[in-house]
């Protein structure tokens, strides 16, 4: 489920990325935040999600990332992202 600390991205081509934390209902805290929700939509109304930094034993937070989209870099198109993993 989406829990806070949401961070939100626009990419020069447009693509809305989104981080937030989950929460697990079925855990209790702080294990609930078993995740950080990575998300991206080309269209601004559908997105696709995926849970990065997935583990049992610790509390993921703080879900910030960055974009690489220098013209010049060999790394542009590449997305970092936090984790505790």
């Amino acid at each position: 489920g989406f829990y806070g600390d949401p961070v939100i991205k626009i990419a020069k081509n447009g693509s809305i990325f989104l981080t937030h934390l989950s929460k697990n209902k079925a855990k209790k805290w702080p294990s609930w935040f078993d995740c950080i929700v990575f998300e991206r939509s080309t269209d601004g109304v559908n997105f696709t999600s995926v849970c990065v930094g997935a583990n049992e034993n610790k509390m993921q937070d703080k879900p910030w990332f960055s974009l690489d989209e220098g013209q010049k870099s060999r790394f542009n198109g590449n997305i970092y992202l936090t984790s505790n993993e």
